[in-house]
């Protein structure tokens, strides 16, 4: 009878042992989880300000195209002549 219930308290300690390392992975999937959000929100605002700062760029550039474009012909940027020498 002594077997059998040193048999169950192993049991019982395999089981409690078992919940326990259960509730420690769930926590920290959860810390992960977390702190992986956090990253990657700051990953998402910083590529959001690069990009704003592009397009902001952009629209000067365009702009000054435009400015420095009044004074040409239509096609006067085209390249007329291309020679290709071997």
């Amino acid at each position: 009878m002594d077997n059998l219930l040193i048999g169950f308290n192993k049991l019982n300690d395999f089981q409690e042992n078992l919940v326990v390392e259960a509730h420690g992975i769930l926590g920290d999937l959860f810390i992960f989880g977390i702190i992986i959000s956090i990253y990657d929100t700051t990953l998402v605002k910083r590529e959001q300000k690069r990009l704003k700062e592009k397009t902001k760029l952009d629209r000067i550039n365009k702009k000054d195209f435009e400015k420095e474009g009044d004074d040409m012909d239509d096609n006067s940027y085209l390249i007329t002549d291309i020679t290709v020498s071997r």
